[in-house]
């Protein structure tokens, strides 16, 4: 009888810890800082590249929502790109890149840009 009820524990223990890594967000890996980041649906991914086509290494990129508010400051990964996540369901209307700021007429969420630095 122990051994059933330990069975029963170890497997609910088991489904606990599984349902614990379930998750309906997906997973965005800022490799900068080796850190996870939740992904929600709104992000815009930005490539970075230099008047001569060479992509950015290193760098941040932020924006500023179109609502209102602005995004935290994510780091260019060795590819030359980084995702802007935020929470709100608006477009972002400004690109920073190291502090400086590149104006369209919005950047739609879902979306990727590639942006030359000035």
């Amino acid at each position: 009888m122990k051994k059933l009820v330990l069975v029963a524990v170890v497997i609910g223990i088991g489904s606990i810890i599984l349902m614990s890594f379930t998750n309906k967000e997906k997973i965005l890996t800022n490799y900068e800082n080796s850190k996870i980041v939740e992904q929600s649906s709104n992000c815009v991914r930005i490539y970075v590249k230099w008047p001569s086509g060479n992509k950015a290494t290193n760098g941040t990129v932020s924006g500023a929502v179109c609502s209102g508010g602005t995004t935290k400051r994510f780091y260019l990964n060795n590819s030359g790109y980084a995702d802007i996540c935020y929470s709100s369901d608006s477009s972002l209307c400004t690109i920073y890149i190291d502090g400086k700021g590149y104006d369209v007429d919005y950047y739609k969420k879902g979306k990727s840009y590639t942006i030359y630095k000035r």
